[in-house]
């Protein structure tokens, strides 16, 4: 690709980076209709130029005290001008920035008193703007103040196994998978009341998918304005989430040619249930299944005028697609994106990004390693990255 069709898979890549209602019993059901979003995988570019699209494109480096550094980025959130950093995997902290990039605070375990944490699984922004962070080692929410400061904590009534939590006014909604079960039920999402003990359940699965590795999103919950939003891997509806914990289709995600079939599980998975539930796991044998079919890859990013999501087309080709929503139009499709004057690229990167709905802004945290083999030497932003150490992480930013 020329240095000057590079910047946008900043987009392209950067920013690439099933729950309905409890009537719903499993993945088999026909899909509710939303909002139609016509995509025509056949008409996808390898790169196009959306300069007319993208206002204004910003690279941070973040900055950290000395030995507390970021070394994998699992989940970003912005939320009151702060990028919250979450860690899981690598220190197993969540790290606060300010938009300036500066590091306004670290949280990290330090036990099992009342308000500490001992293993961060997930965090989130409550109905009140106030962080909360689930330990599933203890099965504890804490909740934190508005200087990000420990407030108060409960453990909650049942266990299940989670990896995304959010709280919608007092109810709880959380995200496990092929994982969750209670009390012999299985399913994906569970609605749990403000003890967090399990109310209701959506999306329910046959056991024989429990455990199995479908991909699953890390980051499935997204807000706009006072709207919850609910998307996941291979599902073509975007849902809203009710304060009462009831799903409703958004938008409707119309693949062609050769959609992947919304009861993929029955017609792909269960057959061959052995490849994805094996110890030694077959990864290329699992992708072979999904040629021929296009589809929705799993992430979804929302502001108040544009969506971006990211899809694959019958060669399992990755692609992002940015969706006007005021025109009810995809105004760009592609495999990368890019902008003239920019000389940047950036791999991509499905799970790191955030967005600051109200102002049209999305965001990524990117280490330097990685940046710096997507920016040409004639970029402005080359002497930026490349000045700063090698374990340094950068914030990205793009407003529509």
């Amino acid at each position: 690709m020329n240095s000057y069709k590079i910047f946008l898979s900043i987009i392209g890549s950067f920013l690439l980076f099933q729950c309905c209602n409890n009537n719903i019993k499993n993945t088999s059901e026909k899909p509710l209709s939303g909002i139609p979003i016509i995509i025509d995988t056949s008409k996808v570019l390898d790169s196009i130029d959306v300069s007319t699209i993208i206002k204004k494109l910003e690279i941070t480096p973040l900055k950290s005290n000395e030995g507390d550094y970021i070394s994998e980025v699992w989940k970003v959130e912005f939320h009151d001008n702060f990028l919250i950093v979450l860690d899981r995997y690598g220190s197993n902290r969540i790290h606060i920035y300010n938009t300036e990039g500066e590091l306004y605070k670290s949280i990290v375990p330090t036990g099992n008193g009342p308000n500490e944490v001992s293993t961060i699984t997930d965090f989130w922004i409550n109905n009140k703007g106030n962080l909360e962070i689930f330990d599933s080692s203890l099965n504890r929410i804490l909740i934190f103040d508005e200087n990000y400061m420990p407030k108060k904590s409960f453990k909650g009534e049942d266990r299940l196994s989670l990896t995304a939590i959010q709280k919608i006014e007092n109810k709880y909604i959380t995200y496990g998978g092929f994982n969750s079960s209670h009390h012999n039920e299985y399913f994906k999402v569970g609605i749990f009341d403000e003890t967090f003990k399990i109310e209701n359940a959506a999306f329910h699965f046959d056991e024989v998918f429990r455990g199995a590795l479908i991909s699953t999103p890390t980051a499935p919950f997204g807000k706009v304005g006072d709207e919850y939003l609910f998307s996941q891997n291979y599902d073509n509806t975007i849902y809203n989430i009710s304060k009462s914990g009831q799903f409703t289709a958004r938008f409707q995600l119309n693949y062609s040619p050769n959609p992947l079939p919304y009861d993929f599980n029955e017609k792909l998975v269960r057959q061959n249930s052995n490849l994805f539930k094996s110890q030694d796991v077959d990864f290329k044998r699992i992708n072979k299944l999904y040629k021929g079919y296009s589809g929705f890859r799993g992430k979804w990013l929302e502001s108040i005028n544009y969506s971006i999501f990211s899809s694959f087309d019958e060669k399992q080709q990755g692609f992002v697609c940015i969706y006007d929503k005021d025109n009810k139009k995809i105004i760009a499709k592609g495999i990368s994106l890019y902008l003239t004057d920019s000389c940047l690229i950036i791999p991509y990167l499905p799970y790191f990004s955030t967005v600051n709905p109200s102002e049209n802004c999305f965001f990524t945290v990117i280490t330097k390693h990685e940046l710096i083999n997507f920016i040409a030497k004639d970029s402005p932003f080359f002497g930026l990255v490349n000045k700063e150490e090698s374990e340094s992480n950068f914030l990205v930013k793009i407003s529509l």
